[in-house]
């Protein structure tokens, strides 16, 4: 069984993380992988005007396999520096591959949507939004579909300034 299923329909292709038994967790290097090819491929084909992403099952994403961040285990490693080595190497490339993409990225979540994120322990990210808004806590890897009259556009860019 594929970690990661791709389907392609007429503009849209849907990426569905298909580990339903463990609640589709994204804490291995082959899932994260995966993930990351499927969304260049919808990026670089010029006929996709949008990627839906979902989870297979009863729930959308359980986040980390806590068995994978054990100390010596997955992502953690026996040494600090081992451990953000690992993350830098895994699982943050998500978020950066994200904010990167032209097409425009829906999250079709089922099941409970509950998460925490934030992109280092003492740091905070808002998106500017303008004058005479106020900002919102944003993640760094949030992108959503714009549409205009019916038609979905790539390339639609958030931008982010680092609280003080």
């Amino acid at each position: 069984m594929d970690q990661v299923r791709v389907e392609r329909g007429e503009g849209v292709t849907m990426i569905t993380l298909n580990l339903p038994e463990a609640r589709n967790p994204i804490s291995g290097n082959d899932v994260i992988d995966a993930l990351l090819d499927a969304l260049a491929q919808a990026d670089r084909d010029t006929d996709v005007r949008a990627v839906i992403l979902t989870g297979a099952g009863t729930a959308f994403s359980s986040g980390g396999d806590l068995s994978k961040m054990a100390p010596g285990k997955g992502l953690r490693g026996n040494h600090p520096a081992e451990t953000v080595r690992n993350y830098r190497d895994g699982i943050q490339r998500l978020p950066l591959a994200f904010q990167a993409l032209e097409v425009p990225v829906i999250a079709a979540v089922n099941g409970p949507a509950i998460a925490r994120h934030q992109a280092h322990p003492h740091e905070a990210f808002r998106e500017d939004r303008g004058a005479g808004t106020d900002p919102d806590i944003a993640h760094a890897g949030e992108i959503a579909a714009r549409a205009d009259g019916g038609a979905v556009h790539r390339g639609n860019h958030r931008h982010f300034q680092r609280l003080e």
